[in-house]
């Protein structure tokens, strides 16, 4: 991970959340709107509901904006927490997380990332590793009861994590959601 987004993100009010995880994705490389993903005994299934396209924030941010849902339930029992078979890909993950309350009359504030705030935003700092290689992302994810200011919500914070300081550029072309990332990084299958 590059030094300079190590310390632009280090530059809130709150420290953020430093977490060490395996996850396992089943990769589906035509449905790349679907996320399939095992976890430390969960079993999580997203879908992207909506496409935005582009977004820019800022003069150096460009990245890709859409809509998932999340379901998810506990497995227990043999295959718990490893992949069952080759489809599947091993992401080893550092994650540093930030996160932000939106209150009554709309003001943002830094919180501790493990309180569970009504609406709000969180933004995540990745190590990836991935068959071998190293990777990095940035993300942001928008929380709360109403659907509609969840766009609104992701844009203030995204523009005030942006405006914390010298960050790296941004670009659209390097934009993924986790399913096609994943696709380019797994190999395909040879008979």
């Amino acid at each position: 991970m590059p030094m300079q987004a190590e310390q632009w993100f280090q530059q809130a009010e709150v420290a953020p959340l430093i977490e060490e995880r395996t996850d396992h994705y089943l990769v589906l490389r035509e449905l790349a709107f679907i996320s399939i993903k095992l976890r430390g005994g969960r079993f999580e299934v997203k879908r992207r509901d909506a496409d935005f396209g582009p977004a820019v924030f800022g003069s150096r941010v460009n990245g890709r904006l859409a809509l998932w849902r999340k379901w998810g339930f506990a497995v227990t029992g043999e295959g718990a927490t490893s992949p069952p078979d080759h489809h599947w890909a091993t992401v080893d993950k550092e994650r540093h997380l930030r996160k932000y309350s939106v209150g009554s009359a709309g003001v943002l504030s830094a919180v501790d990332p493990k309180t569970f705030p009504e609406q709000g935003c969180t933004i995540e700092l990745t190590r990836l590793k991935v068959r071998g290689a190293e990777w990095w992302s940035v993300g942001f994810e928008a929380f709360g009861p109403d659907e509609a200011q969840l766009q609104g919500t992701l844009k203030c914070v995204a523009a005030l994590a942006f405006d914390l300081g010298d960050h790296p550029e941004f670009r659209r072309e390097d934009s993924f959601d986790y399913p096609e990332w994943l696709s380019i990084q797994q190999p395909a299958c040879s008979a």
